[in-house]
């Protein structure tokens, strides 16, 4: 059987977790209290590296000994505290406008980016929400109790669990591990200005349309939509993507146009829960969005994607101009003094940016920041 794998991200997590909780020295205390080789690999973890599921099984075991005296419980605060890291900016406020077998489907996503083998079903059943994770070797309580309290955080974001339950357990015998939970939905009101927030957040086209696509279809309850652009050379219209089933309803279509300039058409087919006063009015946001987007997309190069991170960045840990530069140049790989010599500032100037920087970003070190920039926006 091969090896089962996590990459270091949730170790990282648990580090952050013990920091916040217990000083910026506890975590250098757990890790000394470990045996080797797990002590020298645990004083060098990298987010983006794989680990021997073992590894991270006795690391979370230690944590909940020194500082819980063994109790599991606060294995579950730990992985409520992980979802809240691992919800990226652009993913997060869509949460709590989706349907809970669609936050599953958003997890799988980022399951198998970070786990060597597992896949994520759900169903309902009685009135519960039943999360199944199957094809993971492991059986260990430990990582199920954290990952009971991830699966209830993501679910609280778009609605209440009432109760949550992990019975069903390789560690007991089971074929997979079953979550249960009791779920009551609370949508959130629509606020067309929120929407467009996070919208605005997407500056690349794929991941904007499917946004799109999943808000008004999800959220605003149309049951078919469909994107069309215009085409650059031809100047006609194609259809891009769309999501649903066309019915026999009679299907609506939108002109996108910024000022006199068509960008495209937005089709969806109405149902008597419809938000269409909601859609009425994002319509000419969409436009100027999509728009935008589509340009972006025309022009796009290295440097340009890297500047539309950085814009990226800027709105989503709220940094001013000046850390935005300052950001930048430590993603080029600037030193302190470098940076202190290019921007003709003073060095102590420049480690109060970079300090405010990680705090905005919620990193811990230049590496985890660059990981955080990378692969969390």
């Amino acid at each position: 059987m091969a090896a089962v794998l996590r990459k270091g991200g949730s170790i990282l997590n648990l580090k952050a977790f013990v920091e916040e909780c217990f000083g910026v020295d506890a975590w250098s205390r757990l890790v000394a209290a470990q045996l080797e080789p797990d002590k020298s690999v645990l004083s060098s973890v990298l987010p983006d590296c794989w680990y021997e599921i073992g590894l991270h099984s006795r690391i979370n075991r230690a944590f909940c000994d020194m500082f819980y005296d063994g109790n599991l419980a606060a294995l579950e605060t730990l992985g409520r505290f992980s979802a809240e890291r691992d919800m990226v900016a652009r993913g997060r406020w869509m949460l709590q406008y989706m349907r809970p077998s669609f936050i599953i489907q958003f997890m799988n996503l980022y399951w198998r980016q970070d786990e060597s083998c597992g896949h994520w079903s759900t169903r309902l059943v009685g009135g519960e929400f039943v999360a199944t994770l199957s094809g993971w070797e492991v059986a260990d309580s430990v990582l199920c109790r954290r990952l009971l309290g991830y699966i209830g955080r993501m679910l609280e974001l778009c609605g209440s669990v009432v109760c949550a339950t992990h019975q069903e357990c390789r560690a007991l015998g089971g074929n997979s591990c079953v979550f249960r939970f009791r779920w009551q939905h609370e949508s959130a009101p629509i606020l067309v200005s929120e929407l467009v927030d996070g919208l605005s957040r997407l500056p690349e086209l794929d991941p904007l349309v499917d946004t799109i696509l999943d808000l008004v279809h999800f959220r605003l309850f149309f049951p078919y939509v469909e994107i069309w652009l215009q085409g650059e050379s031809s100047g006609e219209l194609a259809s891009y993507r769309s999501v649903g089933a066309r019915g026999s309803a009679t299907v609506r279509r939108f002109l996108l146009q910024v000022g006199n300039s068509p960008v495209g058409r937005l089709d969806v087919e109405a149902q008597g829960d419809s938000r269409q006063d909601v859609l009425d009015e994002l319509i000419p946001w969409l436009a100027q969005m999509l728009n935008d987007a589509r340009l972006s997309s025309v022009r796009a190069s290295p440097l340009h994607a890297f500047q539309l991170k950085l814009a990226l960045a800027r709105r989503a840990w709220g940094l001013t101009p000046k850390e935005t530069e300052v950001l930048e140049l430590v993603l080029r790989g600037h030193t302190n003094q470098g940076i202190s010599r290019k921007l003709r500032l003073r060095i102590s100037t420049i480690e109060q940016h970079v300090s405010r920087i990680l705090g905005k970003s919620e990193a811990t070190s230049r590496a985890t920041l660059c990981w955080a920039f990378w692969m969390n926006l």
